[in-house]
């Protein structure tokens, strides 16, 4: 190998001193001077044929010598059982499903209690809107319970002594003692009695429901926040009239922050819930690890993918709708052959093949072609499932012009 370079410089300089000193080859060609550029190519295959026959006899020199002095150099792997894992690369978003607008249930004009960037609790009052009357309708519901709870009150007390008086008349009566009129006339003051002691208590129901129906309706007026979080966004004005279902405040919790990714549906068989996943947020500049929490179970018609679920560690830096790339390890062999892929050819027959080492002495050996079986493969690596064992021992670097049976340099 260090004769042809020197020979190859020799060549090269002998050209450049050519181009220097006389008309360059492009010039010849425009002049269209066939016999200058004839002349020209014989002094140049001459000077090759001298070289040819000076490295002939180079080589015999270095063969009488040392006979593997040109013997094909090569770097070997002495192959064993190892992990190997298979990842399946996707880009997917940050997603949070605690990220929503806020809505008023009671129309009316909006006082804003928050600000942007705020943090408030689940269940606090954000916004109030003028309730338009209905806590003095409240007050008045409240009053004409008072007054129906007392006039209740009074029916209780008349129906009790009425109650008295008919039991006296009823136990006169049994002992044949006073008018059947009497009797009669107790009766019905008793019975009536009872029915204005029930009408009461209708009217104190009736009065009680309006007043909280009333109560619901104020309750309404106030907007709280339905989990804990920030205020992303204000979308509504201080002192605004709004409406039922229209959006004051965007509000997000990046407490339950999660990895949304669209898989491939070749993958499902290989992705199951509890799958590892790496996740790189390039943004941030943030690598994390976690598991597949959960797979939908439905194939989206529209581009043939399934979709997973990644929950996320707590970090403030990760933000909703982060382009994430991750890793989902759908594959793991724990004794595999593995080898470098790029050392894998390929017959003209389509089989795939290596060099392994056979007849090892000394720093020398005979390459001999194995077919082999792949499986999975990453990036620089392949996963050999038939034809290699951890006692081969096989040509990384230098395979390229190797054919079965050629004698090596190790």
């Amino acid at each position: 190998m260090k004769t042809n370079s020197i020979i190859l410089i020799t060549i090269i300089s002998s050209l450049f001193v050519v181009s220097c000193s006389e008309k360059s080859v492009q010039d010849l060609v425009q002049e269209k001077d066939t016999k200058e550029l004839q002349k020209r190519k014989s002094e140049l295959q001459s000077q090759i044929d001298a070289l040819t026959v000076k490295m002939n006899e180079i080589n015999d020199g270095l063969t009488t010598l040392d006979p593997n002095s040109l013997l094909t150099i090569v770097q070997t792997k002495s192959l064993k059982s190892e992990v190997f894992n298979h990842f399946i690369n996707i880009q997917a978003n940050v997603s949070t499903d605690q990220n929503v607008t806020v809505t008023p249930e009671f129309a009316g004009v909006m006082r804003l209690l928050v600000q942007e960037g705020q943090y408030v609790g689940k269940g606090q009052v954000i916004a109030v809107v003028n309730d338009g009357g209905l806590r003095d309708q409240y007050k008045q519901a409240q009053s004409s319970a008072q007054v129906a709870m007392s006039q209740k009150q009074a029916a209780m007390a008349q129906a009790d002594l009425a109650r008295v008086a008919y039991e006296k008349q009823t136990k006169l009566w049994n002992q044949k003692i006073g008018s059947e009129m009497q009797y009669l006339q107790a009766k019905t003051a008793y019975e009536a009695a009872q029915k204005q002691v029930a009408a009461a208590s209708s009217q104190i129901a009736a009065v009680q429901n309006s007043a909280s129906a009333i109560q619901a309706n104020i309750a309404r007026t106030s907007v709280r926040a339905p989990f804990s979080g920030t205020i992303d966004q204000v979308l509504t004005q201080n002192g605004q009239a709004v409406a039922p279902g229209v959006p004051i405040v965007r509000l997000v919790s990046t407490g339950n922050m999660e990895i949304s990714a669209e898989v491939p549906e070749v993958h499902l068989p290989y992705v199951k819930k509890g799958s590892s996943v790496t996740i790189d947020i390039p943004s941030v500049g943030k690598k994390l690890n976690s598991q597949v929490s959960r797979i939908s179970t439905a194939i989206n018609p529209n581009n043939r993918t399934f979709s997973v679920t990644i929950p996320l560690p707590q970090d403030p830096n990760i933000k909703p709708n982060q382009i994430a790339k991750i890793q989902i390890n759908d594959y793991i062999n724990p004794n595999a052959i593995v080898i470098p892929t790029k050392a894998i050819r390929t017959d003209s027959e389509g089989n795939k093949f290596v060099f392994v080492l056979s007849k090892i002495e000394k720093n020398t050996a005979i390459a001999k072609k194995v077919h082999i079986i792949t499986g999975q493969s990453n990036s620089t690596q392949t996963e050999v499932i038939k034809g290699l064992t951890d006692k081969d021992r096989m040509v990384t670097e230098g395979y390229q012009k190797l054919v079965d049976g050629d004698k090596i340099k190790l």
